[in-house]
């Protein structure tokens, strides 16, 4: 009796383990689409930072993001960024509105060297001499008693009057930064020289300001 009934025992849990799959179908079918899903979705990753760390590794990349990480850390460069594209914006604004009073200017001051067959200024003169004054008013450099005269020169002494400009930019704002911070320090600490001669109140009331009359 017992080896007949245990035969029959191991078939009906089987069975309900069948009928119970059958049941949740729908649930072990959803089960695996998520495994699945998250497989693909894994390698998705895995493979878009190795893209990530490849692209990085590109030497114009990693400058850019040195640089990018240097203008939200220091603000000494960010305002010297914002300084030197201001005043780039600057100059050519004043490129522009210029340009016309120097185009009759490069006629009587550079002479016919420079000019086309049918007497007309080059464009490229009138322009670079255009850029040139802007640059050295922008700069407050001024012209003095020596300047340059050709293209090459010119364009050599305005890097130096942008890198200039730079420059002090960014030795006055670190001067400055430098000041502020020891002012700053110096609150901080208790003078006692300024408790010389006060009175300390405690609470109020109405007689205490005839008393401080006194």
């Amino acid at each position: 009796m017992q080896t007949d009934k245990q035969p029959q025992e191991e078939t009906t849990s089987f069975g309900k383990i069948e009928e119970s799959i059958q049941v949740n179908q729908s649930l072990y079918d959803h089960l695996h689409e998520s495994l699945v899903d998250e497989a693909v979705t894994t390698v998705e990753d895995d493979a878009n930072v190795q893209h990530y760390k490849d692209y990085k590794k590109n030497p114009v990349v990693e400058y850019l993001i040195r640089l990018k990480q240097l203008y939200q850390l220091n603000d000494l460069f960010r305002y010297a960024i914002w300084s030197f594209g201001l005043m780039l914006i600057s100059t050519a604004i004043l490129t522009i509105v210029e340009y016309d009073l120097f185009y009759g200017d490069v006629i009587s001051d550079i002479g016919d060297g420079f000019q086309f067959g049918d007497g007309y200024p080059n464009w490229v003169d009138t322009f670079f001499h255009t850029f040139w004054w802007s640059v050295v008013t922008f700069t407050t450099v001024g012209y003095g008693d020596v300047s340059p005269v050709t293209h090459l020169g010119k364009l050599l002494t305005i890097i130096i009057m942008l890198l200039n400009f730079g420059i002090v930019t960014l030795l006055g704002g670190a001067v400055a930064s430098v000041l502020v911070a020891e002012r700053l320090k110096g609150d901080d600490k208790l003078d006692e020289n300024k408790f010389h001669g006060h009175i300390i109140i405690a609470g109020w009331h109405p007689a205490i300001q005839s008393t401080l009359r006194l």
